[in-house]
């Protein structure tokens, strides 16, 4: 049976899931994103806005999880490797989610400042109120921040891909292996 906790030394499959979760939805979130920028206002655009709201919701959701689940949890040691490559693959990880974090409030804001909206649907689930913006300051900035953002974002996951596959093929450190399922501890081992 998987190990669902991490351990000082190795992701559990709760890390797992929840990485992997946040990364395919990162992925759809990117992919949506860019197809808006071709798209002339109409119908489609907003089917598209819709379904990149909606994904976001769940990035967010499922983001909380993450966090409380690392505040709960050790970070396991990064494999062996020269002191600049672990500091860089720590700044990218904390900057990946610290970016997440400011695109769930910008997206929101996005969304809740719209005038053409009355609501702002999660998911269908519940609705949160709309934020009045006379001057649609706030709806400008947020769209802006969250555009720009978007496309850093998209280097640095770039980045942390890259550095993985080299982790991996490369340095043969198990990095990504590390990632893809939990591994098993010696008998005796801390846990």
């Amino acid at each position: 049976m998987a190990r669902l906790l991490d351990t000082p030394r190795a992701f559990g499959a709760g890390s797992i899931v929840l990485h992997w979760a946040v990364a395919a939805l990162t992925v759809a979130l990117i992919v949506t994103g860019y197809m808006m920028l071709g798209m002339g206002r109409g119908p489609a655009k907003a089917a598209m806005i819709a379904r990149h709201t909606d994904i976001g919701w769940a990035v967010a959701m499922i983001l909380v999880l993450r966090i409380g689940w690392r505040m709960a949890n050790p970070l396991p040691v990064l494999s062996e490797a020269r002191p600049w490559e672990n500091t860089l693959a720590r700044v990218v990880q904390w900057t990946m989610l610290g970016l997440l974090v400011v695109f769930a409030v910008t997206g929101y804001l996005s969304v809740a400042t719209n005038p053409r909206l009355s609501t702002v649907s999660v998911l269908g689930w519940f609705e949160l109120p709309r934020i009045d913006d006379p001057g649609r300051a706030l709806h400008r900035n947020a769209e802006e921040i969250h555009s720009v953002l978007s496309h850093v974002f998209a280097a640095i996951l770039l980045l942390h891909v890259v550095g993985a596959f080299k982790r991996s093929l490369i340095d043969r450190d198990g990095t990504l292996g590390r990632m893809l399922w939990p591994r098993r501890e010696a008998p005796g081992a801390a846990e």
